[in-house]
């Protein structure tokens, strides 16, 4: 924390306060992760506690609650596949709003790129329903295996393993997918590519509700009461 700190190095702040900011917190996320993943998850720690309040107050839909501080890590798992989604789109946006502050400060000509209106109105909400997934019953969705270890292939099966499933939102409509390959670690090889639909249903207003209407659909899917790929929109 002393690079973040003006008071233990005076002279390199002195010139431009906001700039020498920006740029220490740049060479947190950009240089000081890239050393080892104890590196990686301090500085991560440091960014996401710098950013939080500003991705808190950005929200339309209530956060998961608590974002895991990667800093207590005390497992061997891989560190992607052990963050929840919601701290996956904590961690874009930590990227983005860093990339847009440097640019904003080395340029008056950089304009705003709108990728944070798509963040909150589509990528967060979408991983909010994909962490209230886990509170569904184990018949219906497998949380991640203890070692951290995703499944390389999946079939059409239930219970869906959590860490191949994904959530699109739509103004109307959610759409629950199996992913083929797992879907929170970057760079995956040897999977296959694509995504197969599971179930559609009404989006409703909030994320509670749309998993309890996933919920319900993968129980009658459970049951044989509907086939893989049903769709409410289908049934009216």
């Amino acid at each position: 924390m002393l690079a973040l700190d003006p008071s233990a190095t005076p002279d390199a702040w002195a010139w431009d306060m906001e700039m020498e900011g920006v740029r220490r917190l740049h060479w947190l996320f950009r240089d000081l992760r890239a050393v080892d993943r104890r590196f990686y998850l301090i500085a991560t720690s440091i960014l996401r506690d710098r950013l939080l309040p500003t991705y808190t107050s950005l929200l339309q839909v209530p956060s998961s609650s608590p974002l895991p501080p990667p800093g207590t890590d005390s497992t061997n798992q891989p560190i992607f596949a052990a963050r929840s989604r919601e701290a996956a789109v904590l961690d874009r946006f930590v990227a983005m709003r860093l990339g847009e502050d440097l640019r904003r400060l080395e340029s008056t000509l950089s304009e705003d790129s709108g990728e944070e209106e798509v963040l909150f109105s589509r990528l967060q909400p979408a991983a909010r329903v994909e962490d209230l997934l886990l509170r569904l019953p184990r018949h219906l969705i497998a949380p991640p295996p203890v070692d951290g270890k995703c499944v390389g292939e999946l079939r059409q099966a239930l219970p869906l393993a959590h860490a191949h499933v994904a959530v699109t939102l739509s103004p109307l409509w959610a759409q629950l997918w199996l992913s083929y390959s797992p879907v929170n670690v970057p760079n995956t090889k040897g999977g296959r590519a694509g995504r197969s639909l599971v179930v559609e249903v009404r989006k409703e207003k909030n994320p509670e509700n749309i998993v309890r209407a996933f919920g319900q659909a993968l129980e009658w899917l459970h049951n044989g009461q509907i086939g893989w790929g049903w769709s409410f929109r289908s049934s009216t």
